[in-house]
């Protein structure tokens, strides 16, 4: 009886440490102090819904929770947009102007509310350097991830995912397991962000020359 005891003890003392390690993950995340300035986000969204095959990549960089580059890749090319002082700007005829078009992804924040909304915490392993946390979140805080990535997903139940941190804590992957469509959000350039700059005309003729 002492031994079950113990090891029912030590599920729930690993348990309520790895919820902890994901609380002060999340809070390390957060842009909103002078400690952190921003990250970027390389998004993969793949798999099957409604028999039509989902893959999709997109790259954020997020500068001070407020500037971001956004870069689609897509079949046809690369579209990328910015969006400075709350201003979003898409490239038109070789320059970029000013648009009130809605913009897809624009909240990379999203995919990190896993870490403070999850329901289980089942086991940690170290895993090529990094401490991963296999979880269940709340189909709640799944749907509201659903929703940013504009999927016609309707989430019932909660979702089985995996979180990755890195030695100083911070998060480097949250992979969502949803039905048969996988979210892999991928975090780096951690507190190394730089002012988002929208390139003026004469930067994008240069490019366009160089490509050439």
């Amino acid at each position: 009886m002492k031994k079950l005891l113990m090891v029912c003890s030590l599920f729930v003392l690993l348990v309520g440490c790895g919820n902890k390690e994901l609380d002060q993950a999340y809070e390390k995340m957060q842009i909103d102090s002078k400690e952190m300035n921003g990250y970027s986000l390389d998004l993969r969204i793949y798999g099957t819904l409604d028999n039509l095959n989902i893959n999709e990549i997109v790259k954020i960089d997020n500068h001070q929770n407020k500037d971001f580059e956004i870069k689609y890749f897509n079949q046809t090319g690369e579209e990328t947009i910015y969006i400075k002082d709350n201003k979003v700007y898409t490239l038109k005829d070789g320059i970029y102007i000013e648009t009130n078009q809605p913009v897809k992804y624009d909240n990379p924040n999203i995919y990190l509310e896993g870490l403070k909304d999850i329901k289980k915490s089942e086991k940690s392993i170290k895993k090529d350097g990094y401490d991963v946390y296999e979880v269940t979140v709340s189909k709640d805080t799944v749907a509201k991830i659903i929703e940013d990535a504009e999927l016609n997903i309707k989430v019932t139940k909660d979702v089985k995912a995996e979180i990755s941190l890195d030695d100083e804590g911070y998060v480097y992957r949250i992979i969502y397991n949803i039905d048969d469509i996988v979210i892999n959000a991928c975090y780096y350039g951690i507190n190394n962000s730089k002012e988002i700059r929208v390139p003026i005309a004469d930067e994008i003729i240069i490019k366009e020359e160089l490509n050439n």
